[in-house]
């Protein structure tokens, strides 16, 4: 029922989702209604909707025995089982403090900033 619904605000946002399967919807739902970890924009002039999310890429270091050391994420795990190896800083997604139904505009500059007044703060997400 609720991916019905987003599959509706989708539609009148202009997306063409024909080639789109059930589960594709139900996790970007997921992303955008419960999680609140992106956000879809009104469309742009030439019909285009933005998914926007903001991460942020954490650096943590530890001094062993005179020696540092920085933490890397190592494998990705992704919802269907599959696994990707990679070395890479670990990233988090700040959380929005709005639902990703919102109307926001396509290039809001807000979106840019380092205190962006939509998501929660950098230094929380750390945390």
């Amino acid at each position: 029922r609720e991916s019905l619904h987003f599959l509706n605000t989708l539609k009148e946002k202009g997306l063409d989702t024909s080639e789109w399967d059930q589960s594709t919807i139900e996790k970007l739902s997921w992303e955008v209604n419960k999680q609140l970890r992106c956000i879809l924009t009104k469309p742009d002039p030439q019909g285009r909707v933005k998914r926007v999310l903001r991460l942020v890429k954490i650096r943590i270091l530890s001094d062993i025995f005179g020696v540092e050391h920085v933490l890397f994420s190592r494998l990705q795990i992704s919802h269907d089982g599959s696994t990707i190896h990679r070395k890479q800083l670990p990233l988090r997604r700040l959380a929005w403090k709005t639902s990703g139904e919102y109307d926001f505009e396509h290039n809001d500059p807000k979106f840019y900033t380092e205190a962006c007044p939509y998501t929660e703060d950098w230094q929380q997400g750390c945390k």
